[in-house]
């Protein structure tokens, strides 16, 4: 039988899925694990005691737990005006101070075809707090090529009045 693709386009394509493919079962099966723990953390964190605001916007804050887990706090899109507060809130892990997230895609924004389906992205996340205030740091790297990008440096939030940085 004749394949379509010669033994180079094959062992790139395999280079570049494989991880990608073991990173999705491995990364489903943690959810699913994590969900009542994840469900209780999160239970802890509230819009009134978030310690950080964002500048931008005093309806999204940023609440820091004692093991490092960043929520953020802010409107729901799909909430009714008529709402209780709490159904008009949504409470989301955006990462914790003490790791690095590395999530992966591709560049197929348009439709998919082979040269923007090998080309995965590797994205680094961290977030640091400097002088009272909540950064996030994010790169991108493409496999390939093996290019990094640039480092970009975002203010996320400055700690509320009255409160420290420190988690609570």
């Amino acid at each position: 039988m004749q394949s379509y693709f010669t033994d180079s386009m094959m062992n790139l394509l395999r280079r570049a899925l494989l991880p990608v493919v073991i990173g999705l079962i491995s990364n489903t099966m943690v959810a699913r694990a994590d969900l009542e723990d994840e469900y209780n953390v999160q239970q802890l964190a509230s819009f009134e005691r978030a310690q950080f605001v964002d500048e931008g916007s005093s309806l999204t804050r940023y609440h820091l737990l004692k093991n490092g887990d960043i929520y953020i706090i802010g409107p729901s899109p799909w909430a009714y005006k008529d709402s209780p507060i709490s159904a008009r809130t949504l409470t989301i892990r955006i990462g914790n101070l003490n790791e690095t997230n590395r999530t992966s895609g591709n560049t197929c924004y348009y439709g998919n075809n082979f040269a923007c389906a090998v080309n995965i992205v590797i994205t680094e996340t961290e977030y640091k707090i400097k002088d009272c205030k909540l950064y996030k740091y994010q790169r991108q790297q493409y496999t390939r090529g093996g290019e990094f990008g640039k480092i970009e440096m975002k203010h996320l939030a400055t700690c509320r009045e009255g409160f420290s940085q420190r988690s609570k």
